[in-house]
This record gives C-alpha cells, structure tokens and sequence, in this order.
C-alpha cells in the first residue's frame, strides 16, 4: 500500500467507520502505520471530516488530541535515547533497552 494512495484513503475511511473514530483502534488496523503516521492519518480523517465525506465522531475528537500527545512523547523519548547514544555508546543500561 502506497502512502497516500486511494486504497490507503479507502482502508482508513472504512476504519473510520468501523471503529466509529477511535483513532487508537484505526491505527491498529491499518496496515504498515507506524508513529511517524499518526499526525498523517489524523490530519486526512479532518479533511474527511471537513469536505462531509464523514461523519465527525465524538471518539475521533478525544483520541486523536491523546494521541499526537503520546506520539509527541514518544518521539521525544526516541530523540532523547540517540542523543545519548551518541554521546555515551558504552553505556550499559541504554544498551539492555531495547
């Protein structure tokens, strides 16, 4: 599945729909969506949303804002974690985190 192609937008509607806008539970569905796709597929979903291709969903407005927080906190936390591996390659306890 390409990104952005018309059978991702087919799959994350259909979600949309299934999973009445719980944003955690679309994201599970979808295929090959990892972190770096959460702010992608939400901002797709608002324009759905925006041009009526979609009902809006009261879940799809509390989920997503929770969850491009968590996102935001992981890729903190990734940024964080190469900063100091890069700093300290020899550091036991980053290295038994995986």
């Amino acid at each position: 599945m390409m990104t952005g192609s018309s059978e991702e937008l087919a799959d994350l509607k259909a979600a949309y729909m299934t999973h009445n806008g719980d944003v955690d539970r679309i994201l599970t569905e979808l295929r090959c969506c990892t972190v770096h796709d959460i702010e992608r597929h939400c901002d797709t979903l608002q324009k759905l949303i925006d041009s009526r291709e979609v009902t809006l969903r009261r879940n799809f407005t509390r989920s997503s804002a929770e969850l491009r927080r968590r996102a935001a906190a992981a890729a903190k936390q990734v940024y964080h974690y190469t900063v100091f591996r890069k700093r300290h390659p020899f550091c036991f306890f980053y290295n038994s985190i995986k």
